[in-house]
């Protein structure tokens, strides 16, 4: 019989929690400690990526149709049931979590973010972004802040590719 299919998430699943916190309130250090993160992230999102890539090579993709929706995006509206539908992107993300770098200054920590996603998104091509959360965050297109506030200051870096 023939073997079983290839999970690419299971394989390319050996990296460090999805959590990271950083004690220190020195910027020094949380520089660091998110450039040590992103660098984990981007080789995790490399290897999901290549595991993908390879499975996908390995067997043709097929459409299931799980509702009446489905079946009309389907092509020509004709659906088929002998695989599950897979997502064509790797995405891979860790939260950074400093509880004690500027915990009270969101400014300050939207301007350590500005410059870490400018950096990140530049030598990644695009690939890799951030997401900020601040306990004191008002403001943004989210109805003024309320998806964005955290207990603690905190970074997601995010690696996506198609």
């Amino acid at each position: 019989s023939s073997p079983p299919p290839v999970d690419p998430l299971a394989t390319a699943r050996r990296s460090p929690p999805s959590v990271t916190s950083t004690p220190s309130p020195s910027a020094a250090y949380v520089y660091a400690d998110f450039w040590r993160a992103a660098a984990d992230v981007y080789e995790e999102g490399e290897a999901l990526h290549a595991a993908m890539s390879k499975a996908a090579e390995e067997s043709p993709r097929k459409y299931v149709a799980s509702s009446w929706l489905d079946t009309l995006a389907a092509p020509h509206g004709r659906a088929s049931s002998s695989s599950p539908r897979r997502s064509s992107a790797a995405v891979v993300s860790r939260m950074l979590v400093t509880p004690s770098f500027s915990t009270f200054n969101a400014s300050l920590y939207r301007t350590f973010a500005v410059s870490l996603s400018a950096s990140l998104s530049r030598l990644t091509g695009g690939r890799m972004r951030i997401e900020v959360f601040h306990p004191e965050y008002v403001g943004g297109k989210d109805g003024g802040g309320k998806g964005r506030r955290t207990p603690w200051p905190c970074v997601m870096i995010c690696y996506e590719r198609e």
